[in-house]
């Protein structure tokens, strides 16, 4: 009814839609007040990593907080990760050798192009070696690698198709991707955005395209000592 249409309009703003009687609420991490204002059986937190604390503390905390009054709310954060010395992963992307079989985790440290190459040529030329059998990768293998991935948390493995070894002893699940299993970039144009970058001589390039490139840590350098002389 028209009457009906009014009420769900009046219902549904720019930060809270409802889906048969359901509320979607969004709240931003820098309003507290935004944080704790709803009771939520399923909380989504984005880019966790980029947040800064609020004048209440930690956002995180609060929006854990939303699921108190349900004994089965389940939060999920999310985030590209920035700083080394974040929060561990358990579970990470491990794919298949085309060439071996054996599983391993793709990170930017497999990825090889040929020395002194320009980033035009690393876009063409750049592959990534197994680092059990040693073989080049090429990035026309990626989606069966895809197809057949696994996650494996530190100490397991597969054998004989199944996965084997310890599982996490937490009741919260964890996962981790590569940025080289992207079905939307190839080896050749993460290698070229990373040169491009470290050719640049900035390092705040170099960090955005380690982090949102690849998905992994930076670690900041600088002119302390060695941990151990300290």
């Amino acid at each position: 009814s028209l009457l009906a249409k009014l009420h769900q309009g009046k219902q549904n703003k720019l930060t809270e839609k409802f889906f048969s009687g359901v509320r979607l609420g969004f709240a931003w991490a820098g309003s507290a007040a935004e944080l704790a204002s709803h009771a939520a059986a399923l909380v989504v937190v984005d880019e966790v990593d980029r947040m800064e604390p609020t004048a209440e503390g930690d956002p995180v905390s609060l929006a854990l907080a939303r699921t108190s009054t349900f004994p089965d709310g389940r939060v999920i954060l999310v985030s590209t990760p920035t700083l080394d010395g974040a929060s561990p992963i358990w579970a990470r992307w491990h794919w298949p050798c085309p060439h071996c079989g054996a599983y391993f985790m793709p990170s930017f440290d497999l990825l090889r192009w040929p020395d002194k190459a320009t980033p035009a040529e690393a876009r063409r030329r750049a592959v990534v070696v197994c680092p059990h059998c040693g073989v080049e990768i090429e990035d026309r293998h990626r989606h069966a690698m895809n197809e057949n991935g696994l996650y494996l948390a530190p100490g397991q493995a597969v054998m004989d198709g199944r996965i084997v070894g310890p599982a996490p002893d937490n009741d919260t699940a964890s996962f981790w991707v590569s940025g080289l299993a992207s079905p939307w970039r190839t080896f050749g144009r993460a290698a070229q955005l990373w040169l491009e970058a470290h050719q640049s001589g900035d390092p705040a390039r170099r960090q955005a395209v380690k982090n949102t490139v690849f998905g992994e840590l930076w670690a900041m350098k600088g002119d302390a000592p060695d941990w151990d002389k300290v």
